[in-house]
């Protein structure tokens, strides 16, 4: 098993390396390497590691924490505000974090409906972006928390005020929060 993840690893970076010849350095303006896409989701998946061990009272709590570029996003519900202050510490502490965007809301956890209708939300936004031909879409990370739509990327901001503008379309968004890393 082990050496067909090692196979599989292999012929994805050659396949990333290939592509990355092949590619126009202009159109590379504002993307991630292989590497930052892997650290962003490392990123994720230990912050939310990390919080969940460091108090049982994170059992009662909604956290999603979206990475790009090293940039952390925090959303979701927590009981406390103490236990809200606390998850922004731990994340910004994980390896490779430069930044914390802690927007998680003292509440209870939403419910599966509402998580069911912020999945929905979140699919439409990501399809009114896909037709833009002004924008590229797989520049741009979006997660929805309670119909709040939070966007994330790296982006020129014309780039940023037109994906704005192509989200506010969207039925079921309640409000938008820019989380961009600005080009220029």
């Amino acid at each position: 098993m082990p050496s067909r993840l090692v196979s599989f690893v292999l012929v994805l970076l050659t396949f990333s390396f290939l592509s990355a010849c092949a590619t126009n350095p202009q159109e590379d303006y504002g993307r991630r390497t292989l590497g930052t896409q892997l650290d962003d989701e490392l990123i994720e998946s230990k912050a939310e590691a990390q919080i969940a061990a460091s108090d049982a009272r994170f059992a009662e709590a909604h956290i999603v924490s979206v990475s790009y570029n090293n940039i952390l996003l925090l959303v979701g519900q927590v009981p406390t505000q103490a236990l809200k202050v606390k998850a922004g510490d731990i994340a910004s502490k994980v390896r490779k974090v430069r930044l914390v965007h802690n927007e998680l809301q003292v509440a209870g956890a939403s419910s599966l409906m509402a998580r069911a209708n912020d999945s929905w939300v979140t699919s439409k936004v990501k399809t009114q972006l896909g037709v833009d031909s002004r924008i590229d879409s797989r520049r741009i990370k979006v997660v929805t928390e309670a119909g709040v739509v939070y966007m994330m990327g790296l982006l020129t901001r014309t780039e940023a005020d037109i994906a704005v503008d192509a989200a506010r379309r969207v039925l079921g968004v309640q409000k938008i929060v820019k989380v961009f890393e600005y080009l220029d």
